[in-house]
């Protein structure tokens, strides 16, 4: 086998190799880990989930009532798959009128004018283009136990 010959060889076991690794990255980003164990068998697969929603919130506020410890709650979906969201500010606004510009700022819930940022929870799976997430959002009172508890489910395509 000439020089040029073993060199084309051993470029084409390295584009393989590199295509591999890149496939199996792909994979890996967008594999279906499926529906968190809190839902049971609540799955929307359309695009009308708000009767799923509504069994969502159904088990969250039994699994969850007010008064709960919500980090007991915070710990149990965390294990469960469930994240914080990458951007939260310290605190919310009642009105985009009180950031400056270019500020990255949260408003404030309806239920909550003094919401904490941090009281929310989000899980997404499914297999792009499409997939799921549900969410949750709440308020502690003093001692650190729900004093209100919101939820949301969705599903998309791209």
């Amino acid at each position: 086998m000439t020089r040029g010959k073993k060199w084309l060889f051993a470029g084409v076991g390295i584009v393989a190799a590199v295509v591999a690794i890149c496939v199996g990255i792909v994979a890996l980003a967008f594999r279906d880990r499926g529906p968190p164990p809190i839902l049971g068998n609540v799955e929307c697969d359309n695009h009308d989930c708000e009767k799923h929603g509504d069994e969502f919130r159904t088990i969250l506020s039994n699994r969850f009532a007010v008064g709960t410890s919500a980090v007991a709650m915070e710990q149990i979906l965390t294990r469960q798959g469930f994240e914080h969201s990458d951007f939260q500010p310290a605190k919310c606004v009642q009105s985009a009128a009180q950031v400056r510009d270019g500020e990255g700022y949260v408003e404030c819930p309806a239920w909550d004018q003094n919401w904490n940022p941090h009281n929310e929870l989000r899980y997404s799976w499914g297999v792009f283009p499409c997939g799921n997430v549900v969410g949750l959002q709440w308020s502690e009172d003093g001692s650190g136990r729900i004093r209100h508890l919101e939820s949301s489910y969705y599903y998309g395509c791209l």
